[in-house]
């Protein structure tokens, strides 16, 4: 576990860049014409938000041996810590999980929750799991 190292793929690269680029584009515009274009700016930045929280998937997770939980979403915008989670909550029909830790409740879309959800069974045998209905 020491040797973590999250796996990045071509597409969060190639997104990643694209949003580097859309911004410091954004920024540049705003220093050139300094007029009412950083309105525009602000409005696109909260759209981008907006659409990338929408999509906002775990993509990657890490558990140490004390249970602290490290999850990286979609994109790599959202890194998130996780502790002492004490109840899980599961939809199946958005396949997303509602983890209710010390100072996060928070929903977390998810490929494969089962698995997620036997892992952290391993750290915290003591954690609530429900449906959601």
């Amino acid at each position: 576990m020491k040797n973590f190292k999250p796996r990045k793929s071509v597409k969060r690269f190639i997104c990643e860049t694209l949003i580097s680029a859309l911004v410091l584009t954004v920024i540049l515009g705003i220093i050139y014409y300094q007029e009412r274009l950083w309105v525009l700016a602000m409005v696109l930045i909260f759209i981008l938000d907006v659409l990338f929280c929408m999509f906002e998937e775990i993509k990657e997770y890490r558990i140490d041996d004390d249970g602290t939980v490290h999850v990286v979403c979609y994109l790599g915008f959202s890194k998130v810590v996780l502790k002492g989670i004490t109840k899980v909550y599961f939809d199946p029909q958005r396949k997303a999980l509602r983890i209710i830790a010390e100072k996060s409740d928070r929903w977390y879309p998810l490929q494969e929750p089962e698995l997620f959800v036997d892992t952290l069974y391993e750290y915290y045998p003591d954690m609530e799991y429900e449906n959601w209905s």
